[in-house]
């Protein structure tokens, strides 16, 4: 494994401010695979307050984005990794994700022996999907690019779901998706049984209306 390929984590903050430093932390204090992460709230001060008073022994590894108004989480994603254009790979993240050992490590090596340097989108094992699909992967900046222009996501999704399903279903297309299984990146959600709160509760509050966001853009074959 080279060290050619420099990952950049996006992470969309929106509530759960403690719970969003303990993640970040765990994240980085766990990785072995050099990484930085940007946060980027959500109209959420209470957020940016924790993140920017408690992550200081992380300087150098962390930034943070304060956006004004709630966009959603795709929106998030592309203004992070829009916001350090150097980083040739980019990693979306959450604040619910409970990391396994050298799982940064073990993504850039499963992604570099299926790929090489050719753009893909790689999943990382979240504990929810068989290995056809990831919630959270390690994308080619030139791959989005190439699908989203200087977008480099389809931020108009709200939702997590539905911009997971079109990235994954574009790259499969292609045969430039893979999983790797040994990286463990447990995805600590109400769909593996983990406990609801408000943050969920927005969310899907919104998945009807991305869902048919989805299937017009799919049917469009994914047009911008």
């Amino acid at each position: 494994m080279t060290l050619s390929m420099q990952v950049l984590g996006v992470m969309p903050v929106k509530g759960r401010a403690q719970k969003s430093v303990a993640c970040i932390t765990r994240l980085l204090s766990t990785s072995d695979y050099p990484l930085h992460i940007v946060a980027v709230t959500d109209e959420d001060e209470e957020a940016a307050a924790a993140i920017s008073a408690e992550l200081t022994g992380w300087q150098g590894c962390v930034s943070l984005i304060e956006l004004p108004l709630r966009g959603g989480y795709w929106n998030a994603v592309a203004v992070g990794a829009k916001s350090k254009p150097e980083y040739s790979h980019v990693l979306n993240l959450a604040n619910d994700l409970l990391p396994g050992r050298q799982w940064l490590s073990r993504a850039v090596a499963a992604y570099e022996r299926h790929f090489g340097v050719e753009p893909a989108i790689m999943g990382l094992n979240d504990g929810v999907h068989p290995g056809t699909h990831a919630g959270h992967f390690i994308a080619s900046r030139v791959l989005l690019n190439e699908w989203y222009g200087a977008d480099l996501y389809p931020y108009k999704y709200y939702t997590h779901l539905y911009g997971d399903n079109e990235i994954v279903e574009r790259a499969h297309a292609l045969n430039r998706f893979g999983i790797a299984p040994w990286s463990s990146l447990y995805h600590d959600h109400p769909a593996n049984g983990a406990g609801s709160d408000e943050v969920y509760a927005l969310g899907h509050s919104s998945l009807n209306a991305d869902w048919k966001m989805y299937e017009r853009r799919k049917a469009a074959l994914w047009k911008r």
